[in-house]
């Protein structure tokens, strides 16, 4: 049962079908579009709890899209790069963290995001 409006089917065509260029800003786009989800439903002073099944369900919408083994990156010696799994736990941590007004806020979102993560069984990239 959906829960939350993630709709991931608009961005597997957008994907699929757009230039090699654009393909990953779309799928940050995605993950953009659960951050936005994910802070109008903390504003609103939702449970914890829900919030993190904001954060589950995207992941599995994602992984919806990756499965496609879509390419956005062809590298100077010609290796292929395709989206992954983990792209969206550390694209999410690090949208999460850039948004830290002050090293006090920064510190508590951190404390927060390895938290969640290590709920949810993500790998926790430290970011810098």
């Amino acid at each position: 049962m959906r829960i939350y409006p993630i709709n991931i089917n608009p961005y597997i065509n957008l994907l699929r079908y757009s230039n090699l260029d654009d393909r990953l800003e779309y799928a940050f786009k995605f993950i953009d579009e659960v951050i936005d989800i994910f802070s109008r439903y903390g504003q609103k002073g939702n449970a914890g709890h829900d919030l993190i099944g904001i954060i589950k369900q995207g992941f599995k919408e994602w992984k919806k899209l990756v499965r496609y083994d879509i390419l956005v990156h062809i590298d100077e010696e010609g290796e292929e790069y395709t989206l992954d799994a983990q792209a969206y736990p550390d694209y999410l941590l690090s949208r999460f963290l850039g948004t830290a007004d002050t090293e006090a806020d920064l510190k508590e979102m951190n404390k927060t995001m390895r938290a969640i993560y290590k709920h949810l069984g993500f790998k926790f990239t430290e970011q810098e």
